[in-house]
């Protein structure tokens, strides 16, 4: 009867606890979730689920504009064709037709998010953790600001992390069991219609692990083979013979790297996967010492093992153009490591804490409270208690060049009027937002075969914008098209300057984030600037 009733006690803290991290979670991750204007990347994800849930496919017109980000280099008879499509297709019933809502597209992104930490708890009590490692455990997950803002953004993140965290649940846990093969299979399969490069970081990642370790536990036969490889090569194929990069502008990219250039993107990888506080810096590096020979099955070697593969396939797949473009890694392509991240830097501190287990709240507020453990005072943004900060973002959120200019279209672009947008990413916000305007000069001239027929105000340079709007120092390519405008006849006058910093601050890298709003810019070159068409000559322009 005595061992009952402490059962159900220990059912009844076990429960509130999961319900407390749960409820912790849930606020972290819908709290002004729909505050922010959706950054381009979001929007035009946004748009392409609202044209599936009008046309059933990822069409790139929509009403009087067209998506065609880099000059429709991702686009094939108007339909985006490079983009994994499984995002758009399971985002369309919450976005709906013709809204400019900012929150539901965000909702199945941050819905996953808390299917996902449910998840990890689940898995953590049935690992039968002692109470440190639950508690340290707990600390990793709240703690971890780099993956809320992923899960709040309308992207393929929150599925890609879901979808991978239930693949690895799975396959760690098989038991034989074909059904769950089936089911590995089927989830590969979603993860490649998700992002295809995640697929390929995955693959390779469980194929090493299987031969390395996990096929001394449980062997694959040749039905299991089958029932595993098959449905991903039978539905992958006819995935791939209708969205596939390689057959659009954006393969190109995909070549355009040395071997030495894909080198120093694996080393951008690592290094940014620390500065992006995918978990603890320091206890990563320290993991791999703890393996010992005599533990062949070690979880510290094959979670390094694991990051490193993974970062390797990804500098090798990812199509970043690394002579032009930031020092930076593209850490969005890691997701998948942000969970083995914290638990591997989890078990690596309760390993170094033994049986000081008084020394896990202290230690592991400092790992998982603070960036101290990833080096946080030798980095550009220096020491913080990064969830401290965002939950002060949380309280007083952070406005956007977008929200700023959204409702001047509202009060003075009339509709069907046309929008030149500087640089040509940041018209989709403004495009989804303000959808009564034309947003021109997307495309070349002379057009590709599919974009025969369209309107001359989609292609640059053929006829002149009733607006131009420059964010940031895009200001000096509109200045040249006004100055070369002014010798054929064509005069604009600059209406407005919106004050507001010119780049989103809210973007989920944190690397790029901003918890505060960024106000020490010079306003001559980093805020927001329109110009309209005018009849008669104002004069030359000038900053």
């Amino acid at each position: 009867m005595k061992d009952d009733r402490q059962t159900r006690e220990r059912r009844h803290v076990r429960t509130a606890a999961i319900a407390c991290v749960l409820a912790a979670a849930a606020y972290l991750l819908f709290c002004h979730l729909g505050t922010y204007s959706l950054w381009d990347d979001e929007a035009a994800q946004a748009l392409f689920a609202e044209q599936v849930w009008q046309t059933g496919d990822t069409s790139a017109v929509v009403g009087r504009n067209i998506i065609a980000y880099d000059h429709g280099a991702e686009l094939e008879n108007l339909h985006d064709r490079a983009t994994p499509p499984l995002t758009s297709y399971l985002m369309a019933p919450f976005v709906g037709a013709n809204t400019i809502s900012t929150f539901r597209p965000r909702l199945l992104p941050a819905l996953c998010g808390l299917l996902f930490f449910g998840l990890m708890l689940r898995w953590l009590w049935r690992e039968k953790a002692d109470p440190a490692t639950r508690i340290l455990f707990c600390m990793a997950l709240l703690g971890n600001v780099q993956l809320f803002l992923f899960f709040r953004q309308a992207r393929y993140y929150g599925i890609n992390l879901l979808i991978s965290l239930v693949l690895a649940y799975l396959y760690l846990r098989w038991n034989g069991s074909r059904r769950r093969l089936l089911a590995i299979s089927l989830l590969m399969f979603c993860l490649l219609a998700s992002h295809t490069m995640t697929f390929a970081a995955v693959s390779l990642v469980l194929t090493v692990d299987y031969f390395a370790w996990r096929r001394e536990e449980r062997r694959l036969n040749a039905g299991d083979w089958a029932v595993l490889l098959l449905p991903q090569i039978a539905l992958g194929a006819g995935l791939l013979a209708i969205w596939n990069p390689f057959l659009t502008g954006r393969g190109d990219d995909l070549f355009s790297n040395t071997l030495a250039q894909r080198a120093e993107l694996f080393w951008w990888n690592l290094r940014d996967l620390n500065r992006s506080e995918f978990g603890a810096g320091l206890l990563l590096l320290i993991a791999p010492f703890l393996w010992s020979p005599h533990s062949r099955n070690s979880p510290f070697l094959r979670g390094s093992v694991a990051i490193m593969i993974y970062c390797a396939v990804m500098a090798m797949v990812s199509p970043k153009v690394i002579r032009i473009s930031p020092t930076v890694a593209d850490v969005r392509y890691l997701l998948p490591l942000i969970p083995l991240c914290i638990a591997l830097g989890v078990l690596t501190l309760r390993k170094l804490i033994g049986s000081r287990t008084w020394l896990a709240l202290p230690l592991g507020l400092a790992a998982f409270g603070t960036n101290l453990f990833n080096f946080g005072p030798f980095l550009p943004e220096g020491f913080r208690s990064t969830i401290l900060c965002y939950l002060s973002e949380l309280k007083h959120p952070v406005p956007g060049p977008y929200d700023a200019t959204v409702p001047w279209i509202y009060q003075h672009v009339l509709p069907g009027d046309s929008i030149w947008v500087l640089p040509g990413y940041a018209a989709y916000p403004l495009m989804y937002r303000a959808p009564q305007a034309i947003y021109a000069w997307q495309l070349t001239y002379p057009p590709e075969r599919q974009f025969v027929g369209l309107g001359t105000i989609h292609f640059f340079g053929i006829e002149p914008p009733d607006y131009l709007i420059a964010f940031g120092p895009y200001i000096g390519g509109v200045l040249d098209v006004i100055r070369s405008g002014r010798k054929l006849g064509y005069y604009y006058k600059r209406v407005a300057t919106i004050g507001e910093y010119w780049i989103p601050e809210h973007l989920p890298e944190l690397i790029d984030h901003k918890f505060k709003d960024f106000t020490n810019f010079d306003r001559r070159i980093q805020a927001i600037y329109i110009y309209k068409r005018v009849s008669a000559d104002p004069g030359p322009p000038a900053l």
